[in-house]
This record gives structure tokens, C-alpha cells and sequence, in this order.
């Protein structure tokens, strides 16, 4: 092999490992909360903390857009006693599909973990915040005094 032909393999070699492309995964499904409109608004604030805009909504599903330099990815979520977290639509991010495998930019598969890890944690703290608070049991009496 020549040193030219050699320093061609490099590069290309160099070149596909930089695009960073791998399987789409996505997000394992998770426990929704204790009714639709508590784990709506949790998915909602876990999208509005990771700077998400939803572009639709109906009950049971919101399709939201995330948007950074040249790059766009759309998800939608559905919610009911559990929720999970669908590829849609992306531009820039090299989604492909090939013998029924998809696969995209690596950076996707780490957005989407994220945001599911945030949702569960949203749904986690406006679960406490919807449970009554325990009452608190009178304080006992003070010890008698003597004189």
C-alpha cells in the first residue's frame, strides 16, 4: 500500500468516526403521575428547562422542538399511565435508516436521556407536592413541676 493510500485511509477513517453516528435509542418508558394533568405539567416544565418549544399538543400527547445552531430535533411525547419519549422528525443530525435500524447523531440519544431523566424528576417532585402534608401530632404535655 502506498504512503498516499495509506494517509487516504486515515483520513476517511478519521472522517467517519467524527460524524458520531450511531443507533437511535430510544428513552425507556416511565411511570407517569397520579392523573393526566400532573404529568402533563411535568413534562412541561422539564421541557421549558431544557429550552424544548412545543409546537403541538393534544391530551395524551405533546410533539416538542428542540433548536441549537444547525441543528433541530423533534420529539413526540405521549403520556397516560406511563410515558414515552419518540423520535419524530430532526435536521442536521444525520438520521438514516438502513436494513430497519435507525440511526442518528450520538448527541440525540443523550438529549433524549436527559429529558427523561428531568421529566421523572418532575413528575417525582409534583407528586410530593400534590400529597397532603402529614399532620403533626400534638406535643406531649411538659413534665410536671415541683415545689
Amino acid at each position: 500500500m502506498s504512503l498516499r493510500s495509506l494517509a487516504l485511509c486515515l483520513a476517511l477513517a478519521a472522517a467517519l468516526s467524527g460524524c458520531k453516528i450511531v443507533p437511535l435509542v430510544e428513552a425507556p418508558r416511565m411511570r407517569a403521575g397520579d392523573t393526566p394533568e400532573l404529568t402533563r405539567s411535568a413534562i412541561i416544565r422539564a421541557l421549558i428547562g431544557f429550552e424544548y418549544m412545543v409546537d403541538e399538543e393534544s391530551p395524551g400527547r405533546i410533539r416538542a422542538r428542540y433548536e441549537q445552531n444547525s441543528w433541530t430535533m423533534v420529539v413526540d411525547i405521549t403520556y397516560g399511565q406511563d410515558v414515552a419519549i419518540q423520535y419524530a422528525d430532526s435536521v442536521g443530525l444525520g438520521h438514516k435508516v438502513e436494513h430497519d435500524v435507525s440511526y442518528i447523531h450520538r448527541g440525540y440519544n443523550e438529549r433524549v436521556q436527559e429529558l427523561a431523566k428531568e421529566i421523572q424528576r418532575q413528575i417525582m417532585i409534583a407528586s410530593l407536592e400534590t400529597r397532603p402534608m402529614p399532620t403533626a401530632s400534638p406535643a406531649p404535655p411538659p413534665p410536671p413541676t415541683t415545689r
